[in-house]
């Protein structure tokens, strides 16, 4: 399994992420429709693609949504095209674009039009991919079991995750090297990440067991850390003073809870 993250417009520090084990971030695409810069700093830029490479990390795509997957197919295409052209100017290797929907609404069939709508126009160069919930993963890799899949379950035990997942979200969002991220891990050694040069496996099997059977605690300790950043209003020092008393905080939770049977 290999450790990353993903996040919007509060940025974390590029070399926190590599000291802390991560191996790839996943980034919005710019997605306005007026063709005017965004104001904001959540869509990836060709100049922190860059930088995300010089640091040694890897680069995922994300294009997001809020509900208009249950448009179906014609909808798809549609996204497909406009998020391919963002990609493309960001001057990355385009290998997979994932697609996801904040709100994750409408029916699991309209998910597979959405996407083969997708597929229609990004498959022969491979890429395609999905977020969402386990229904809708499942649903989609039952009919198009080529399409890479990234599913959100926080706090969830192993049996909530379709086994066929290609990225999975594990954390909600927290505070974390100056930024707020969510976590992720790549559960293969390809999941659509620009660079597709081995990059190793930087959790043992034990590890990975681990993570998963206590990950109630750690999301405790996402409430925890959150609570703290609360308190801490827009002050970095405090924020960062969170993310070092949770992370404590996850260690003892970790260490007073038994292994799963």
């Amino acid at each position: 399994m290999i450790r990353g993250c993903d996040f919007s417009t509060s940025h974390p520090r590029l070399d926190g992420l590599v000291r802390d084990g991560r191996r790839f971030v996943i980034r919005y695409l710019y997605n306005r429709t007026d063709g005017q810069p965004d104001p904001t700093s959540q869509s990836v830029t060709a100049q922190e693609a860059a930088a995300i490479k010089e640091a040694g990390l890897n680069l995922v795509l994300n294009w997001e949504t809020a509900g208009d997957m249950s448009g179906g197919s014609a909808v798809g295409v549609n996204h497909a095209k406009r998020a391919l052209d963002a990609a493309k100017a960001l001057g990355v290797p385009v290998r997979a674009i994932y697609f996801s929907d904040e709100q994750d609404t409408g029916s699991a069939q309209l998910s597979v039009a959405y996407m083969r709508g997708v597929k229609s126009v990004l498959d022969p160069a491979g890429v395609t991919a999905g977020y969402y919930s386990r229904d809708r993963v499942r649903a989609i890799k039952d009919a198009m079991p080529d399409v890479l899949t990234w599913q959100a379950c926080f706090g969830c035990a192993e049996s909530a995750f379709d086994p066929r997942v290609a990225i999975r979200q594990t954390l909600g969002t927290h505070a974390f090297a100056g930024g707020q991220i969510d976590d992720d891990l790549a559960m293969t050694d390809d999941y659509g990440q620009s660079w597709l040069e081995d990059q190793g496996h930087d959790m043992t099997p034990d590890e990975v067991k681990d993570l998963v059977n206590h990950m109630l605690s750690t999301q405790r300790w996402a409430r925890f850390a959150m609570g703290m950043w609360k308190e801490a209003g827009d002050d970095v020092q405090g924020i960062e003073q969170a993310e070092v008393k949770g992370r404590d905080f996850a260690k003892k939770a970790v260490a007073s809870t038994p292994d799963s049977p």
